[in-house]
């Protein structure tokens, strides 16, 4: 027993709180329980417990057995300040089957009776029922009839078994805790259960104390999904209203058939055929009613068997008709411009024949139910005559016509040309087209490029960016419902034939030498522009400025070189002592020579102007130079003479 109260002062600070009403236990005589008081506030407070045994409404002070006093101590400190006593039940002594009072006291008093005044504890009364224990009281409730999962509406039966003791008994049922009416005896069989509701059966009896009850432990219930089936009917052969003799075939649409469903038809109630999902018959009578009945074995079918809706035969005279509706084109018609003609059958049976006829002659091969032609001449009139195949058709032609008028067909045409640049041409150059239309108002405007739309809304389209044999067509789409021989006019495809640029060269200032690193044919270009008769591989600027190269190789010109920026105003050359150089080109060895003894720097660059070798000469008019260990390519041979003035050559290294 662990009756927690709260706080003296969560208690509204009372001294005595009477809890007999709302907390309660029952007590088994012999049985061993603990009894325990929580204090929360001051450590060491005293605890007493009374029992008032005979129920004479007063507590003996004296310690049990002579006594109700069940307990006297003080709390130990602990995390609670609590105080636990083990209580055993007695067996004698006591007044059974009657609530009795039970006082709990804590206080710091040391002199604590059971109605003495408490100086800041509080006393708080429970009350104990003392019930002695009958080994033959108790009942089971088990699932004697049935099974669990099971499907719904399935009968399930339960049965509750008493022990010895219980002689005199009744009996109630309860689903969902609410009792069933007429159930009274220790069975109950009932399909009236869905998924997940309770069972319980409560015996009542009397006992040593008088009027009890047991209530058995619940059962839940469960059921498996329901599958309910379903079924429709159709006519898949044959026409409702009828005639007498049709074939007519009638199926069956079903839902949770199961794996061998039964199909049941009848005719006016009168079983007709069974075990399988169609139903022919060519003997119908007019006002019969056919239905088919489905039997499904599906699992947990609830119903097991359902009906279809009633179909009615009717016999009417049928008449086939023909309508016609204009699928393309228009009315007034466009002289150049097919229409086409549907043709829409009512009671055409399974196979209708159609005859097509343009003012009144029979168009040769024209049998579908579409008809297409150009209407030219005014008026004209179509017509289409239906042959019905169908089985009650009392005529079995139709036809409809329809009358058309004529609109005189507008111009239109196009084409295009090159107005800008050459063809060929070199790559990157601009080329722009032109493109002439006749299409009425406000077409829209579209430039192609391999088939792919690349502008739109101008009939003018330049690129630079057009490759070798790429195709350039205009295309114009008519918008103002014009009378065209085709809404849409694309240009013959332009042929573009492009010319690779030459490789762009690479210059480098060396010696005091500008220096391409192809040979050319180049043409250099200044601070003022082209500059006349610099086409060689390198050039020497007279004046500051920014310099290019372009390579001219071929019917294009290169894109422009790197730039520089020469700043140097005294540039000097050698001409005192002219210099050759040979071979050039070399396999490896190059040979300097003078017309007299000189002194020099020989320095050789490549074209990017880094220096890959240096030498001095002194007093001597050759060298040679050893180039076994560099690659293949142009290099330049600087000579600077003793007063400073250089001079720059090129060589080409061929191995």
């Amino acid at each position: 027993i662990d009756n927690t109260t709260g706080t003296y002062s969560g208690d509204g600070s009372k001294v005595y709180l009477d809890k007999t009403c709302s907390q309660s236990a029952i007590i088994t005589p012999g049985a061993t329980y603990t009894i325990r008081l929580n204090n929360y506030s001051r450590a060491g407070q005293k605890a007493k417990i009374y029992i008032d045994y005979n129920n004479d409404g007063v507590f003996n002070p004296a310690a049990y057995p002579a006594g109700e006093l069940i307990t006297s101590g003080t709390a130990p400190t602990n995390p609670n300040q609590s105080y636990s006593y083990t209580y055993l039940a007695p067996t004698t002594g006591i007044t059974f089957c009657t609530p009795l009072r039970m006082r709990c006291i804590m206080d710091t008093s040391s002199n604590i009776g059971p109605c003495s005044q408490l100086e800041v504890g509080q006393a708080e009364d429970y009350a104990l029922t003392f019930k002695p224990t009958d080994t033959g009281a108790y009942i089971n409730t088990t699932l004697t009839a049935g099974t669990m999962p099971d499907c719904a509406n399935t009968p399930l039966t339960f049965t509750t078994t008493k022990g010895s003791s219980l002689t005199t008994v009744t009996y109630k049922w309860y689903k969902n805790n609410v009792v069933i009416a007429g159930a009274t005896s220790n069975v109950l069989t009932t399909a009236n259960l869905n998924n997940l509701d309770t069972v319980t059966c409560r015996v009542f009896f009397t006992s040593f104390c008088g009027a009890d009850s047991l209530t058995s432990s619940p059962i839940t219930i469960l059921r498996l999904p329901t599958n309910v089936p379903t079924i429709s009917t159709a006519i898949t052969a044959g026409t409702n209203p009828s005639c007498a003799g049709q074939p007519i075939t009638f199926k069956a649409t079903t839902t949770n058939g199961g794996t061998a469903p039964v199909y049941t038809w009848k005719v006016n109630g009168i079983i007709v055929g069974s075990n399988i999902d169609t139903f022919f018959s060519t003997s119908l009578l007019n006002n019969d009613v056919i239905t088919c009945s489905l039997t499904s074995n599906a699992s947990c079918a609830i119903p097991a068997s359902v009906t279809s809706s009633q179909i009615k035969i009717l016999f009417s005279p049928i008449v086939p008709t023909v309508t016609l509706a204009q699928t393309n084109g228009t009315n007034p018609a466009c002289a150049v411009k097919p229409v086409t003609l549907t043709a829409n059958p009512l009671f055409g049976g399974a196979a209708p024949q159609y005859a097509w006829y343009q003012n009144g002659v029979l168009v040769s091969g024209a049998t579908s139910a579409s008809f297409s032609t150009i209407v030219n001449t005014a008026p004209t009139t179509l017509k289409c005559i239906m042959t019905s195949n169908h089985f009650c058709a009392m005529n079995v032609t139709a036809k409809d016509s329809m009358l058309f008028t004529i609109r005189p067909a507008d111009s239109s045409s196009i084409s295009m040309a090159l107005t800008k640049g050459n063809n060929p041409s070199c790559q990157d150059s601009l080329l722009e087209f032109t493109g002439n239309y006749v299409m009425g108002s406000n077409p829209i405007l579209s430039w192609l490029v391999n088939g792919a739309s690349v502008a739109t809304g101008n009939n003018v389209y330049s690129s630079i960016s057009l490759l070798n044999n790429d195709l350039v067509s205009f295309r114009v789409i008519a918008t103002d419902g014009g009378c065209y021989a085709s809404d849409t006019l694309t240009s013959p495809a332009f042929l573009v034939l492009r010319t690779s640029l030459p490789t762009t060269p690479f210059i480098s200032f060396i010696g005091n030498i500008l220096s391409s690193n192809i040979p050319g044919p180049l043409q250099w270009y200044g601070p003022n522009g082209l500059i006349p008769g610099a086409t060689g591989q390198t050039y020497k600027p007279m004046v500051q400025g920014l310099y290019y190269a372009v390579n001219t190789n071929g019917a294009c010109q290169s894109r422009k070189s790197n730039i520089l920026s020469v700043s140097l105003l005294d540039i000097a050359t050698i001409n005192k002592t002219p210099w050759t150089i040979y071979p050039n080109p070399s396999n490896q060895l190059v040979t300097l020579t003078w017309n007299e003894i000189t002194s020099a720097t020989v320095t050789v660059t490549n074209y990017m102007g880094q220096e890959i070798m240096r030498k001095n000469i002194t007093n001597a008019n050759t060298i040679t130079l050893d180039f076994a260990s560099y690659a293949n390519g142009n290099y330049f041979i600087i000579v600077t003479d003793t007063e400073g003035n250089s001079q720059a050559q090129p060589v080409t290294i061929i191995k």
